[in-house]
């Protein structure tokens, strides 16, 4: 995997040098703007900041001044000229940003008391303040939430006025799934704690914190049996699926991956010829080394060339599919099957309950899943587990491959 050295230009900032600022990078302007960087996460989210001396402790201070693409080059060097004018004046940006910003937090305290501070403004201070900095899946949380808040017109109402009794009517009339459901009551519940916490609505009762009629989560086990398998296998090729989608279910099934971390793979990530996929960034934020069969080489080589950078790169949106692309897929294909209802994680489920059926360990089954063992034992257990792991994708692979012949034998490993 190619790793980026972190790199400081000397010559004046282009907004061509900026567009083009690899992930890890940092670039600096010269005169008359030295102290503005650009500074790029791992990622690739460019963020402007000053570097200055504070005026009366001479300390290296440094304030943000935006984000690209959202702060151009020219927007970033006007800000920079306004906190320099400060400097000149003996105030420090860094205390003077924190005081604005403090007059802006009692200002929207104010807004809310004069009853012009609706439920949509509280969401969308959340979704600012508290989750799309922390969350890497900002976005769904910001659809979800901006269509739950058109139902029955609840985010045009007054924040301050709403009342469980009209909070738990707009539960009422909710149809999604019953996990969609308690997910938007639970982020309402914590978008209107977020907010009596900055005082922009009156502490009292939150209106979503005693809701009534949720249903009760249902932990689903689907996993496919073995002659399932086989008619899973010989239909997939004709399913009438797209071939991105196809593959993106084969190696789910092959790896045990989560769907959303198969098409979000990129090929930096993957090393062919030593038949190793490094994920940086997983769900659990646990970094993990998936070991690629000979099956999963050959789904992988089949699609390399299709884009420099995604496995399953999107004709639209310059990066990679959409993990409901395969939710739809699936939808509308599946019931050609002729099997029992099934999903795309139930094929991960049906990776670890083929490794329990051959008798694998437990901790390499965890270790494949990238599982994080939470037991006092694994606390004590430093033991990577790879090379078991390494031959259960192995084994798992060539169980898949028998599977489509005709006369179908159960995996199951000696005790």
């Amino acid at each position: 995997m190619a790793t980026m050295n972190d790199t400081k230009t000397k010559k004046v900032l282009t907004a061509t040098a900026v567009k083009q600022a690899r992930p890890g990078s940092t670039l600096t302007d010269t005169h008359p703007n030295e102290g503005l960087r650009l500074n790029v996460s791992p990622k690739g989210l460019k963020t402007w900041v000053y570097r200055f001396r504070a005026p009366s402790t001479k300390a290296l201070q440094q304030i943000r001044l935006g984000h690209f693409p959202a702060t151009s080059l020219e927007d970033a060097r006007g800000a920079l000229r306004d906190a320099k004018a400060l400097r000149l004046n003996g105030l420090n940006p860094a205390t003077q940003k924190k005081a604005q910003r403090a007059q802006r937090a009692a200002d929207e305290s104010q807004a809310a008391l004069k009853c012009d501070y609706t439920v949509a403004h509280l969401v969308e201070h959340y979704l600012v303040e508290r989750i799309e900095p922390a969350r890497k899946r900002s976005k769904e949380a910001r659809r979800m939430l901006t269509k739950a808040l058109q139902l029955n017109g609840l985010g045009d109402v007054v924040a301050a006025g709403l009342r469980h009794t009209r909070a738990q009517a707009w539960v009422d009339a909710m149809r999604p799934t019953p996990r969609l459901q308690r997910m938007c009551v639970q982020e309402l519940k914590s978008a209107w704690a977020h907010s009596v916490k900055r005082e922009r609505v009156p502490d009292g009762t939150n209106p979503f914190s005693q809701i009534d009629g949720l249903a009760k989560a249902k932990q689903r086990k689907r996993a496919l049996t073995d002659a399932e398998l086989a008619r899973w296998l010989n239909w997939l090729p004709d399913s009438g699926m797209s071939m991105e989608i196809q593959d993106a279910l084969l190696l789910t099934l092959l790896t045990g991956s989560r769907s959303g971390e198969v098409i979000a793979a990129r090929w930096h990530e993957i090393d062919l010829a030593a038949r190793e996929w490094r994920l940086s960034s997983t769900k659990n934020g646990l970094p993990h080394t998936v070991f690629l069969s000979k099956r999963v080489v050959e789904v992988l080589t089949r699609r390399y060339g299709l884009s420099p950078t995604w496995v399953f790169p999107s004709a639209t949106t310059g990066t990679h599919i959409k993990q409901r692309a395969i939710v739809w897929s699936v939808c509308e294909h599946r019931d050609g099957s002729d099997l029992a209802h099934w999903t795309a994680h139930d094929l991960r489920r049906t990776f670890a309950t083929g490794a329990a059926r051959a008798r694998v360990p437990r901790q390499v089954i965890d270790r494949c899943l990238n599982h994080a063992d939470t037991t006092v034992s694994g606390g004590y257990d430093s033991h990577g587990y790879d090379e078991e792991a390494c031959a259960w994708w192995g084994d798992w692979a060539a169980h898949l491959d028998n599977l489509t012949e005709s006369n179908v034998v159960p995996m199951v490993r000696p005790a």
